[in-house]
């Protein structure tokens, strides 16, 4: 039939108030409550011989604009006049169902995004369900055969160190760098710029599950100190969470410990998050650079 939303009404039925000619274009209705243009009816929808099916595209007052009549399913191609008094009825019809399939078929077309999904570079819509338009471009993330599968599609990062080691002095917080990645789906972090934040791009705001470790030397390097730290802050003021390793004399002979954290934050566009480590040995010591093992930072997104 057509591209194009109708409205049906339940129950719907009145007469015409005037004459309907053959060839006639539009027609007078005696009550027309509820009715919301533009919609289908039938005329005389009891009579074999006299039925007709017609598309209203405008409703004024009680004046029905029809441009399109003897519809599939009427009683005769054309030649039909219906008298004041006939019957009009709103009911289901194939009309309705192959409207809403060439709307589906449009949307679709105009919008490419809501085809191929097994491709990994569209973006999804939402739909307006009054105009049958979409009312607006959702940044969403890739498609893939794992979406196909029922998995979702992964949003995150993971960040590491390695090559170098990072070192960190003694006796304050410092925010670890983070020059290499093991991957990052949507840009969360740069290796050369602001290298210790993990931030949320646009469109991705959400609650995001952030997870840190650090691997640091047990071993004294002066006293060999009271403690091995580290933090979660969002937005370089604000810690999310802490964890924290007691040195006792006897732990002077280890080698290095590890420290992990994890945390669930909620992180709105733009914000960041940082990995802080601490330790009080009176020296410098360093950041086993081991992204896989020594030193990772990684965050993503597990709702909105």
């Amino acid at each position: 039939m057509a591209d194009r939303i109708t409205n049906p009404l339940n129950a719907y039925e009145s007469t015409l108030s005037a004459e309907m000619s053959s060839v006639a274009s539009s027609m007078t209705i005696s009550d027309v409550t509820g009715l919301d243009d533009p919609f289908y009816l039938v005329i005389e929808p009891d009579s074999p011989t006299q039925r007709e099916y017609v598309y209203v595209s405008v409703l004024t007052g009680s004046v029905a604009t029809v441009p399109e009549r003897y519809l599939t399913g009427s009683a005769a191609g054309s030649g039909l006049t219906h008298l004041t008094g006939s019957v009009v009825r709103m009911v289901a019809n194939s009309q309705i169902i192959a409207d809403l399939n060439d709307r589906i078929d449009a949307v679709t077309s105009d919008h490419g995004a809501l085809t191929g999904l097994l491709d990994d570079d569209h973006t999804m819509y939402l739909l307006d369900k009054t105009s049958g338009g979409v009312a607006a471009e959702v940044p969403t993330h890739n498609h893939s055969a794992a979406a196909e599968a029922g998995l979702v599609s992964f949003v995150g990062v993971r960040a590491g160190r390695v090559t170098t080691e990072f070192q960190i002095a003694s006796g304050s917080f410092a925010a670890v760098e983070w020059n290499a990645e093991t991957f990052d789906s949507n840009a969360f972090h740069d290796n050369s710029t602001n290298p210790t934040r993990l931030t949320v791009p646009a469109g991705l705001a959400g609650k995001y599950a952030v997870h840190g470790l650090l691997l640091m030397p047990g071993a004294a390097i002066g006293s060999g100190g009271a403690s091995r730290q580290i933090r979660i802050r969002k937005n370089g003021t604000t810690n999310m969470a802490s964890s924290i390793i007691p040195i006792e004399a006897a732990d002077a002979s280890i080698v290095s410990m590890g420290i992990e954290l994890y945390s669930l934050v909620d992180l709105a566009a733009t914000d960041y998050v940082e990995l802080m480590g601490l330790q009080d040995t009176g020296g410098t010591v360093d950041v086993t650079a081991d992204d896989t093992a020594g030193a990772f930072f990684e965050m993503h997104l597990v709702g909105v």
